[in-house]
């Protein structure tokens, strides 16, 4: 959203790069599918870098959908913390990052999905 408003600039692109390698680092070693599984790929998708996402991570994003429609905050009691547990059940904000990882997919990149679903 920064550049967006306020533009493009060599030191913004080098720190927005530098955490989506990061994020992608931590994606890998992450297993719970909790909201900040779905927001880490929309962030890497929305830092420009879809180059750093594997289909694995989106096809965990979409496997554990409830039947509802909507995404569950905490997986299996495993919040996001790594020593918070409960059974929160907050669908917006997890249900809106997932659909926004989606929608970037669909229409940003849409070659991505090209490459790796033939």
């Amino acid at each position: 959203m920064y550049r967006r408003f306020n533009g493009r600039a060599p030191e913004l692109d080098q720190t927005i790069d530098y955490l989506a390698g990061k994020i992608a680092r931590d994606q890998h070693y992450d297993f719970r599918i909790n909201d900040s599984y779905a927001q880490r790929v929309a962030f890497v998708l929305a830092a420009e870098r879809p180059d750093l996402v594997r289909s694995r991570w989106v096809e965990r994003v979409l496997d554990s959908q409830n039947p509802d429609g909507s995404w569950n905050y905490c997986w299996h009691g495993w919040c996001r913390g790594v020593f918070e547990f409960g059974y929160k059940y907050n669908p917006g904000h997890p249900t809106v990052q997932a659909a926004w990882m989606m929608t970037m997919l669909k229409y940003r990149y849409p070659t991505w999905i090209a490459e790796h679903y033939k």
